[in-house]
């Protein structure tokens, strides 16, 4: 089909049903007209299936809303005789009946969110998956107001025990640092991610504050580690570390560029040789520290003391610390070197919270009845145990689902992500032509640092050694205002 705005050629790339793909880019790439065109495409050059079984995944309803509609206005555009396009003069008679068809059947397409996917798969095995069959879907204001009661009971009843009781004296450590409100606002946010706050919270109830950050450090370094790859992988990053490790002042009186270069020269050199992953991991946030200020480039044009340098020299100098801090920016806030004050005081307090948590979150559990109320976490849950425990249930989707596209994936927590590979492998083995994500980790909701970006920097390699394996090409698309690179991570 013609198209009133040409792809580019990566996003021509990412129509090929036969890998996987991983789209990362930033608002504003195209991503959303890319899912569109990956969905058309599929369908036209797989004339078996049908939108049944094209799984399409957003983040939000309006989101779903709005990628069904674009498909079907695309549709209508490409049948339509009076538009400028005159597409349809370009297509045989069997391709035009093919997209008749498609947009027919769009009503019928399998395009929501993760929760509203679990939601009809439970609705289809309610005796398997051991759900009432008539659960009504706790969501929104009525959610948020069964949580709030069961936090603010759990406190009153907490204030009437004996003073000896552990989970009271764990009250008292957390309001000591947390006023009350605030603890409740956290207790609510947690009980509405509680599949994920159960896992962190029994992680954390018997560790120190110490054993805590040791450990929150360790996934903002995993979360880290596709970036410092991707870096180490360029060339044209590694050739201006070199470069400007080795560029040097005419004289030893100081001024600003020798003060902001020296410090750095070794990280440069050793950088520039592309060290192993851990040593660059250790490295790389102290060359973000002395090339990026508040997060940003630094500005190259007044650096150093003409006096001191040959004019080209200072003039390359210029060049290359504000090209350098460009490539570092986006990766800021993983390369940051310190937790925040505010990551100090929640891991001095998190074991004292997580009893509490416990508390509040068998309230929770009892207030929703006997099975007859499934919040949207019970939904992850009920689904992932009915994929995992039975195994015809597992088979009869992977097959019937033949693609499956995800969009926003930086928004994916581990949960989600274990039952959408379900759907997209075999045996246990991901296929090789199944999946399609698309995101930007830079622009992960969630709050608990490193967490949930490490998700979608597994998925990337997972992706990569899938492809591999089948002896396919696996390229995630790196970003800087559109879909760029086609390569794949290298490790």
């Amino acid at each position: 089909m013609k198209r009133a705005v040409p792809l580019t050629p990566v996003q021509r790339m990412a129509l090929d049903s036969q890998r996987n793909i991983a789209v990362t880019a930033s608002a504003g790439a195209g991503k959303t007209a890319t899912l569109v065109e990956r969905y058309i495409e599929l369908l036209r050059q797989h004339p078996e299936i049908g939108v049944r079984q094209v799984l399409a995944i957003t983040f939000t309803q309006k989101a779903a809303a709005e990628m069904r509609e674009r498909i079907a206005r695309r549709l209508t555009d490409a049948l339509d005789d009076s538009t400028e396009l005159a597409e349809v003069q370009e297509l045989p008679e069997p391709e035009r009946q093919r997209l008749r068809q498609i947009r027919e059947d769009l009503p019928a397409a399998r395009i929501s969110t993760i929760h509203a996917f679990c939601a009809a798969l439970l609705r289809e095995y309610p005796i398997e998956a051991d759900v009432d069959p008539a659960f009504a879907v706790l969501e929104g204001m009525d959610a948020a107001q069964l949580r709030h009661q069961a936090v603010r009971q759990t406190l009153e009843s907490l204030a009437r025990v004996r003073d000896s009781d552990p989970d009271k004296e764990a009250l008292r450590r957390t309001l000591a640092e947390w006023p009350r409100r605030y603890l409740e606002q956290v207790l609510e946010h947690l009980l509405e991610k509680k599949h994920l706050a159960r896992s962190w919270c029994r992680r954390y109830v018997e560790q120190s504050p110490d054993q805590i950050r040791s450990d929150w450090r360790e996934m903002q370094q995993a979360a880290c580690a596709p970036a410092c790859r991707a870096l180490l992988d360029d060339p044209h990053f590694t050739d201006m570390l070199a470069e400007l490790a080795a560029l040097s002042p005419l004289t030893d009186e100081r001024d600003s560029a020798i003060e902001r270069l020296n410090p750095l020269r070794d990280f440069m050199r050793r950088l520039s040789q592309v060290p192993p992953l851990d040593e660059a991991l250790a490295i790389l946030p102290r060359l973000a520290e002395g090339l990026l200020t508040n997060r940003k480039p630094l500005s190259g044009s007044r650096l150093g003391k003409k006096s001191n340098w040959e004019e080209a020299t200072l003039t390359r100098v210029r060049e290359l610390v504000p090209a350098l801090g460009r490539c570092l920016a986006p990766h800021a806030d993983l390369l940051s070197l310190e937790l925040s004050a505010a990551d100090e005081r929640a891991a001095a307090i998190l074991p004292a919270l997580s009893r509490i948590f416990f508390r509040v979150n068998a309230r929770y559990e009892n207030s929703k009845g006997n099975g007859s109320m499934l919040d949207m976490d019970d939904l992850l849950e009920k689904t992932h145990q009915l994929i995992a425990t039975d195994a015809d249930i597992r088979h009869r989707l992977a097959q019937h689902y033949r693609f499956a596209l995800i969009d926003e994936f930086q928004d994916t927590d581990p949960l989600q992500w274990k039952i959408i590979r379900s759907l997209a492998s075999s045996d246990g083995q991901m296929a090789s032509d199944k999946l399609f994500i698309v995101g930007d980790p830079k622009q992960s909701i969630y709050s608990f640092r490193a967490a949930d970006v490490t998700v979608f920097a597994r998925v990337r390699d997972a992706i990569a050694e899938a492809n591999a394996a089948h002896e396919r090409e696996s390229r995630p698309f790196c970003d800087d205002g559109e879909l760029l690179d086609a390569s794949p991570p290298q490790r």
